[in-house]
């Protein structure tokens, strides 16, 4: 391997640590029995808790449910309905809404998900 290579490799590495490292922390420490940062032992305590302590969470769960539902139908349908008006019609418009159907196949998620913070 040439130094340009690893160079590379261990600068992918590193973003690759500094964007997951964060998550593997949270979630391990998610079961860890006190409210420190220090490890004391597994425990499902604070997911019991979670779930068992408000009701409006339950709540907030099912509209978040629903949303997610409907604008799933609603996307469905705009997207059929798009694919069929591409397919039929020749107008200039055809390759731009094209161009905007690719966008979200050429962009990593990690990108997107970093430019919506």
């Amino acid at each position: 391997m040439n130094d340009k290579r690893r160079i590379s490799l261990l600068f992918f590495v590193l973003v690759m640590i500094f964007f997951y490292l964060p998550i593997v922390m949270l979630v391990t420490l998610s079961f860890n029995n006190s409210k420190n940062f220090l490890w004391t032992g597994f425990s499902l305590k604070w997911y019991i808790e979670l779930f068992t302590s408000s009701p409006d969470l339950w709540q907030a769960f099912g509209r978040s449910i629903l949303i997610g539902l409907t604008s799933s139908v609603f996307s469905v349908f705009i997207a059929t309905f798009g694919a069929i008006g591409i397919k039929w019609y020749n107008s200039r418009l055809k390759n731009y809404v094209k161009f905007l159907n690719y966008i979200p196949l050429i962009l990593p998620d990690l990108i997107i998900g970093v430019a919506l913070l």
